[in-house]
């Protein structure tokens, strides 16, 4: 199973919440903060949920100020 790193900034105060949304999806993906100070998040998750996390991303993009960073 290959697994696929997505990075992202969100706005920092939102960490935690994203962190918390994952969770709740039965783990969809782990989040590992990069640089608090700016956002710096790291998802990590097996290739065949990368259509859920999109689709996660996209409800939350606005709430969290999701921008993909690389």
């Amino acid at each position: 199973m290959k697994c696929i790193d997505l990075y992202l900034r969100i706005r920092k105060d939102k960490i935690g919440y994203l962190r918390f949304i994952l969770e709740g999806y039965d783990g969809l993906a782990q989040l590992t903060t990069i640089d608090a100070g700016q956002g710096l998040v790291r998802l990590l998750f097996p290739g065949s949920r990368y259509n859920e996390v999109l689709s996660l991303l996209d409800g939350v993009a606005v709430d969290i100020n999701v921008q993909h960073y690389a």
